[in-house]
């Protein structure tokens, strides 16, 4: 629990988790379109079908291909801007849909058009995000009670919008109801921005998928990597910056003598070892075999 109580002790914890819980309630529109189709354009359930079959083929894509997307992106920054642009997209949505019940110009291709949209838009933002930020920050022994906590705010947000969503679809209220989906997105949208702006200026060098190691206090090779990890993970844009410029200047202000003496350090050193050699061989004396003398026994 003291691992929960340092997590939401973090205001990019509470965005994404904020953010999170309302643009899953963003995914009932799929409900809502079927209901319109009947009332607007009185669609039989196999008209419903097909729609709600559009919504799940653009999913599909959109997770295939944004899943690849976010693998080959390598900094958080790339990652944010790209799910902030799929929830500007479903904001988008929802605000077309809602032109076209302003203006009475409800057709077939406009409900395709939303479903394809959203159904494309609306999958990652509510997928990716707070599963990676569960691993990096939950390790291995935690990441089931981090997503767990976000499904339960989620679903728990989602019941409390559906005692009033169901009430305004009951009565045929589709222009407030719409209304209320775009003030709901909209902070969605905000809210995980700031959570990725969060969490890079936490960590601007690391990647967008850190994972935190799992600490064995009897084990010096795990410290050691726990210790790597939270200096890493501590390291912000300012001091990136200043080990670049100390070594600027180190570089620009070293003497040119002290520079050349430590090129030529290396041959100095082999020519004195050479002459330490010789020295030695020098003083060493030279004995010349005796001969034996004449007659000795």
């Amino acid at each position: 629990m003291e691992m929960v109580g340092e997590l939401f002790g973090q205001m990019r914890t509470w965005y994404l988790l904020v953010s999170f819980s309302l643009l899953v309630c963003l995914k009932q529109g799929t409900k809502f379109v079927t209901i319109y189709a009947k009332d607007k354009l009185d669609a039989c359930d196999q008209d419903g079908d097909m729609l709600l079959f559009a919504y799940a083929i653009s999913s599909t894509v959109s997770g295939v291909l944004g899943g690849k997307i976010y693998d080959m992106i390598p900094s958080k920054m790339g990652i944010g801007a790209v799910m902030t642009a799929f929830n500007v997209i479903n904001v988008c949505s929802f605000v077309f849909i809602l032109s076209l019940e302003a203006t009475g110009n409800v057709t077939w291709m406009g409900l395709y058009t939303f479903m394809i949209v959203t159904g494309f838009s609306s999958v990652l933002p509510v997928s990716l995000p707070f599963q990676v930020y569960a691993i990096s920050i939950g390790g291995v022994k935690h990441t089931g009670l981090i997503v767990s906590i976000f499904e339960l705010s989620a679903q728990g947000t989602g019941a409390l919008l559906e005692l009033g969503l169901g009430v305004l679809l009951k009565q045929k209220s589709y222009t407030s109801w719409l209304l209320l989906n775009v003030f709901v997105a909209l902070p969605g949208t905000i809210l995980m921005a700031l959570f990725y702006y969060e969490d890079w200026r936490k960590a601007p060098l690391a990647t967008n998928f850190v994972s935190a190691p799992k600490l064995d206090t009897h084990d010096k090779k795990s410290i050691g990597r726990a210790m790597m990890f939270a200096a890493a993970q501590a390291e912000t844009k300012d001091d990136v910056e200043k080990a670049q410029e100390g070594r600027v200047v180190d570089l620009l202000t070293k003497p040119h003598h002290e520079q050349h003496e430590e090129e030529a350090a290396p041959d100095q050193e082999v020519d004195s070892e050479a002459e330490h050699e010789l020295s030695e061989s020098d003083t060493e004396p030279l004995t010349e075999p005796t001969q034996p003398k004449d007659g000795a026994a």
